[in-house]
């Protein structure tokens, strides 16, 4: 049987379910065992931070989602001026959560005093209840 032209490929490639292997309605004990996450993460700047311009920063942060988690969550750190713009967007990635964590980058930023605006939106779609916060001094 040939697909006609409008459908893509990788939709032909997808097994389609058979009538047996899709539950009516999940049994008392299943439904039990099921843990959805939606509980949202909360993301932590635990200290402010200070480095010279140019020169590499350690910040540390931690993201604390309640259990039952995904385990992950897709983090990004944004920075504002003292006018509340953002001046640098810093995507992450992937990381776990529940965990202490740190993040290493060469400040090129001028001198002047910022805000660390911590996000994060755990694998499950639930994003920050309370975003971290913090200050940074560049000198």
């Amino acid at each position: 049987m040939t697909a006609p032209a409008s459908m893509s490929t990788s939709s032909q490639c997808r097994p389609r379910a058979s009538p047996r292997r899709i539950p009516v309605m999940a049994s008392r004990r299943q439904r039990a065992k099921r843990k959805i996450d939606i509980s949202k993460p909360v993301t932590v700047i635990p200290h402010a931070a200070s480095c010279r311009s140019g020169a590499k920063l350690t910040l540390a942060f931690r993201i604390v989602d309640a259990k039952p988690s995904c385990g992950r969550a897709r983090v990004t750190l944004h920075i504002l001026n003292a006018t509340g713009k953002v001046v640098r967007k810093i995507p992450l990635g992937i990381r776990p959560t529940n965990k202490a964590q740190s993040f290493r980058f060469r400040c090129t930023l001028p001198r002047g005093d910022y805000r660390l605006m911590l996000y994060a939106a755990d694998l499950a779609g639930n994003r920050q209840s309370k975003v971290g916060s913090n200050r940074l001094t560049v000198r």
